[in-house]
């Protein structure tokens, strides 16, 4: 996100307050997980190409939010790094540790050269 992007969520933030806009993540968040819930109960190509889109829809919408999100508490960032960093390096031990449990050498082979 731009600088120019960055400054008309943070006029967001000034006119409509950052209660105001928490209480908008909470909204989205529930939109984007309603979006996602409907993917696994279509049964058609075309539905599901129409889900798929209302997915990236509420995913730009969560995008933005979590944006303001950082804005409202600007030390959240550096923690949430920190933290990001962490989990990330958890879940490289758990596929290291699942590994064996691949089937096929191929798909071993992609997942090492992925987590190398």
């Amino acid at each position: 996100m731009d600088e120019k992007d960055l400054n008309i969520l943070r006029a967001a933030i000034l006119t409509f307050g950052p209660e105001h806009q928490i209480n908008i993540i909470k909204e989205e968040l529930a939109e984007f997980i309603a979006a996602i819930c409907r993917l696994n109960r279509t049964d058609t190509r075309k539905d599901r190409s129409a889900i798929l889109t209302d997915i990236c829809n509420e995913f730009a919408d969560v995008e933005i939010m979590i944006a303001q999100f950082k804005l409202i508490y600007p030390d959240i960032s550096k923690t949430a790094d920190e933290y990001r960093s962490y989990k990330i390096t958890r879940l490289k031990n758990i596929i290291k540790e699942n590994f064996s449990n691949l089937d096929g050498d191929d798909a071993q082979q992609k997942v090492a050269e992925l987590i190398n």
